[in-house]
């Protein structure tokens, strides 16, 4: 078990299967972000993530990142997640929702309570990555340098968010920085 910083609690009972569910949604997650879009959203009222989702659904995205920016988000996030398993039992397509601005372990927590398919943070923090991958949840910290990156990797992280991209460099940064270690960083 972990116990975040407000202290939460996380158990794993069965790690082996723990692993495989975080190895499965990473691979969902890794289809999404593929795709090329992930639509980065701030909701400031729940009402509106149903609208929202089916918007983003009808014009193909499959992947979505709700903010935890506002004071309402996690509702929000929660509304969103909920709204895209309504669609997705009516038979439509399937669309990730996910955190992002993820910034704590508390907020790791209170985004899988909410439904989360994956975690975005602007950097890398040990404790979060750590709680999301307990909760079982693909987690992809920012990063902004070789180093940064590598600590990613040595804490599991199969995917990672070049973050601030276009401060960085944009495309030629991603390129150089991913390529020694035949990574494709997520540009967002």
């Amino acid at each position: 078990c972990i116990r975040d910083s407000v202290g939460s609690e996380m158990c794993i009972r069965d790690r082996a299967g723990a692993e495989a569910a975080l190895a499965a949604r990473e691979e969902a997650t890794a289809e999404v972000l593929a795709a090329g879009v992930l639509a980065v959203v701030t909701l400031h009222a729940p009402e509106h993530a149903r609208g929202v989702v089916r918007a983003f659904a009808a014009g193909g995205v499959r992947g979505i990142e709700v903010m935890l920016r506002t004071p309402r988000a996690l509702l929000a996030l929660s509304a969103a997640c909920d709204a895209a398993a309504e669609l997705a039992q009516a038979g439509g397509p399937t669309v990730l929702v996910g955190a992002g601005t993820v910034l704590s372990e508390a907020q790791v927590h209170h985004a899988v309570r909410a439904g989360a398919s994956f975690l975005v943070a602007p950097g890398l923090c040990v404790p979060v990555v750590a709680a999301a991958r307990a909760a079982g949840v693909p987690m992809l910290p920012g990063v902004a340098t070789p180093s940064e990156i590598e600590a990613g990797l040595r804490l599991g992280c199969r995917m990672l968010k070049l973050f601030p991209a276009a401060t960085l460099g944009g495309p030629a940064a991603l390129a150089a920085l991913g390529a020694p270690y035949g990574l494709s960083l997520i540009h967002i």
